[in-house]
């Protein structure tokens, strides 16, 4: 899976704000992030500024980024976003609503957490080769 530096940022900017949807951000959840950030390879100087330019930036510019990804690319973001919902082992109602909230926006394919883990654990295995 190749993905742009923005695009990114910009599902990093996507996953804190999935991960504040409830008002608990967990350990968990944060180490999720960093984790797909690993895996794509970044160095952790790299993840920090991947994690400050995803502060900066607008919810209405990284959908913007998002919308413009092939369909592959939104796949894997999808499923990267249903595994912070998850990561946690607490399915919250207000993390599910933004989740789908961003599905709709982003123009996401629907589907279910049980998918998104499936996904990620597919493309995690085949970026780990």
């Amino acid at each position: 899976m190749k993905l742009k530096e923005k695009e990114l940022i910009a599902i990093t900017h996507l996953a804190f704000y999935i991960i504040s949807a409830d008002g608990i951000a967990t350990e968990e959840e944060y180490s999720a992030v960093s984790t797909e950030l690993l895996t794509f390879g970044l160095e952790t100087e790299e993840i920090v500024k991947t994690i400050e330019e995803a502060n900066d930036m607008t919810l209405e510019e990284a959908v913007a980024i998002c919308r413009t990804m092939s369909s592959p690319q939104k796949t894997y973001a999808c499923s990267v976003l249903g595994y912070i919902v998850a990561s946690d082992g607490d399915i919250d109602d207000d993390e599910m609503k933004v989740w789908a909230e961003i599905v709709e926006k982003c123009q996401f394919p629907d589907m279910s957490i049980q998918e998104a883990l499936d996904n990620i654990n597919f493309v995690n295995k085949s970026l780990a080769k």
